[in-house]
């Protein structure tokens, strides 16, 4: 899974410090030398982390204190540096300054909670803080690690589809409101990840090499990917733009994600209209059809957007796992239309739900290694005449030895119209393979079902996998072919950041030794003095 801060997550733990921090009294605290002594009795003597341990201390009593509840008994010069009026990353140096840490304060362009992805809106000023522990600079984004907004909409939008639903409502604009919930994704946030939301007025403070530096428009343009995005491992397979064109009307969207994460990742997402931005009314959206498609694979999830109208839309997801205790915003796109779907597609709310494509229930039934990857199978067709074969189309699964006996198949077109097409399922036990065959009586789409069910467990067949099978021209093998070329780009970068990560931690061993060794010899030193040789 691609790291997504510099320290290593897998030996460093906070658990200790982020609880002594909650401890603390506030009377106690009367200057920021004796909060800075009040953190150190969580740190052990001597730890190479310490300066580590400490600026995330500072940290987490900040974000404690941007509650004025809390803060209300600390005495006044403190208070100062936390309230209403406080500049954050100001206090964030100050404090580091006071536990000798050496930190930066960085000033450039940053998408704080009001950017709007490929609008020609300039993008706010910001300044943010870097530290250095072991020789190695970390990156903190302080004001959005220090609290969180809640409730924010920019308004300006007319919400079409929420999470399968139509809808057709008018977002009017709310400032939100904050609460005092540290937010540790902005914590030692890893550059590659930094620089999509910060892009400082000296490239230096990139803490990139220098063949990976961005420039001021690749910052603008870029794809904004947010926290949940990186905290469950999802990398981009599709174009690395924050706006994007549709192609006749649809737009297709694909993150990869690890197939362990993948089962238990459930997905939100909104498709809103941007106001002024085309012809668009209630009439109209009465009489759409579900617009966006869902369809989770083995290590990748699409979206395919049919747009309706002509005009600029927003298209946003946010993600839950069972290891994150509330949904994540993953992230957002502008889609410009300048033609709209004439094929818009009406797919069934159970399908919607569970997605297109082949999913992770086919694998429980033994199914793998299906022959396409995409979720349309395309047909010939002519309107039925009399007499006429219907052409079929097939998608070959490879099937489980030990389940080749014990599972039986089905399939059935469900929707608006059953009967729109034909199709079997037959298993071949000599090549161990299921075959799905699909055809359409007329010009059209329908969407069909591959269902199962064990032979000697009883009950009804049960969701499989869920096709399209389509008459009309589409560019998903183009898209596939772009997923596939971007794996192979992602698994590359992959590999050159694990290899930066190993120089890191070994300029951190390094530097560790270099210092024990300075310590060491200074004991030696002390002591030769005490007692000189004869």
């Amino acid at each position: 899974m691609p790291t997504v801060h510099t320290y290593d997550e897998a030996s460093i733990s906070f658990t200790k410090c982020d609880g002594h921090v909650q401890q603390i009294q506030n009377r106690a605290v009367t200057n920021e030398n004796g909060l800075i002594r009040y953190f150190e009795e969580a740190i052990a003597r001597g730890d190479p982390n310490r300066d580590l341990y400490m600026a995330r201390s500072i940290l987490v009593w900040m974000s404690l204190m941007s509650d004025r509840r809390r803060r209300r008994d600390l005495p006044h010069n403190m208070c100062s540096l936390v309230d209403e009026n406080s500049f954050l990353p100001g206090t964030f140096m100050e404090l580091c300054s006071a536990a000798n840490i050496e930190c930066q304060l960085i000033m450039g362009k940053a998408k704080d909670i009001t950017y709007e992805p490929g609008s020609n809106k300039e993008i706010l000023q910001g300044v943010w803080n870097s530290f250095r522990c072991n020789n190695v600079w970390h990156l903190v984004y302080t004001e959005l690690a220090v609290s969180t907004v809640k409730g924010y909409r920019r308004g300006g939008e007319i919400l079409l589809e929420n999470d399968g639903n139509l809808a057709f409502q008018t977002q009017t604009a709310n400032t939100g409101y904050t609460e005092a919930i540290f937010n540790e994704f902005w914590f030692c946030t890893h550059p590659r990840i930094f620089s999509i939301h910060a892009f400082p007025e000296e490239s230096s403070f990139q803490y990139v090499s220098s063949e990976r530096v961005k420039n001021e428009n690749d910052f603008k343009k870029c794809a904004f990917l947010q926290p949940g995005f990186f905290v469950t491992g999802m990398t981009l397979l599709t174009v690395d733009a924050c706006q994007m064109i549709s192609d006749k009307g649809r737009c297709r969207i694909t993150v990869g994600c690890p197939s362990t994460v993948l089962k238990d990742v459930k997905f939100k997402y909104k498709l809103s209209f941007i106001e002024g931005s085309g012809e668009i009314n209630a009439d109209t959206c009465m009489h759409l059809t579900r617009m966006v498609v869902y369809s989770p694979g083995m290590d990748e999830v699409s979206f395919t957007i049919s747009l309706p109208v002509k005009g600029k839309y927003t298209f946003s997801t946010s993600v839950i796992t069972p290891d994150l205790s509330r949904y994540w915003e993953c992230f957002e796109f502008r889609i410009v239309c300048l033609e709209v779907d004439e094929h818009c597609r009406n797919i069934p709310t159970e399908v919607a739900k569970t997605g297109l494509g082949f999913t992770h229930e086919a694998l429980n039934f033994g199914l793998k290694h299906p022959s396409q990857t995409t979720s349309t199978l395309e047909v010939e067709c002519a309107d039925q005449v009399p007499g006429k074969t219907i052409d079929l189309n097939s998608i070959h699964f490879r099937i489980a030895e030990d389940r080749i006996n014990e599972v039986q198949f089905a399939s059935d077109y469900i929707g608006d119209d059953e009967n729109i097409g034909v199709s079997e399922v037959r298993v071949d036990h000599d090549k161990g393979e299921v075959v799905l065959k699909a055809g359409l009586k007329k010009k059209g789409e329908g969407v069909l079902v591959l269902k199962g069910k064990d032979k000697n467990g009883g009950g009804d067949f049960k969701p499989v996998a869920n096709y399209i099978v389509s008459s009309y021209r589409n560019n998903e093998a183009d898209h596939e072919r772009l997923v596939k070329k971007n794996k192979k780009k992602v698994l590359q970068a992959s590999k050159r950041d694990a290899k930066e990560f190993r120089e890191t931690q070994l300029r951190d061993s390094v530097h560790s030794l270099q210092r024990e060794v300075k310590q060491l010899m200074s004991v030696l030193n002390k002591m030769s003095s005490i007692h000189p040789t004869k």
